[in-house]
């Protein structure tokens, strides 16, 4: 599956072909939920790929599933102990999908960053400039 990085600095959300309705990156309740979009087939995050939690297409989360664990216990059984993170997987996973690859960075303890992956079906690949809804950087 290719993968396509975000750069959020320069976006802030999509527009679902589908409904027209607008989805920010980050959401809060008075904002539509993002991962109920039908444009979004699942979410990922790059540390956990076994979470299933916001995936909408059960055939694809049955795949995605069967596919993880046969690739995570591969790993083990070669001894290596080998972390096995999301990206690795979306990379060789055969699937009429794409991926977003969302970045956002911030300050703890000192710098951290957390990525995600949204599984976006294939048709919509050629709409990706339409697809996002961009920043305006105005200085008041």
């Amino acid at each position: 599956m290719k993968i396509i990085s975000i750069d959020l600095s320069e976006t802030w959300g999509i527009k679902d072909p589908e409904t027209g309705e607008e989805y920010e990156w980050e959401t809060d309740e008075e904002s539509p939920a993002l991962f109920s979009s039908s444009l979004i087939t699942a979410v990922f995050p790059h540390e956990f790929p076994e979470d299933t939690t916001f995936t909408n297409d059960e055939d694809f989360t049955a795949k995605w599933v069967a596919f993880y664990e046969e690739n995570q216990t591969r790993i083990d059984d070669d001894g290596d102990g080998e972390y096995v993170c999301t990206e690795d997987l979306i990379e060789v996973f055969e699937s009429p999908h794409f991926a977003l690859e969302l970045t956002t960075h911030g300050m703890a303890c000192g710098p951290v960053s957390f990525t995600i992956y949204m599984i976006v079906e294939q048709k919509f690949e050629s709409q990706l400039d339409s697809l996002f809804l961009k920043c305006t950087n105005e200085e008041s």
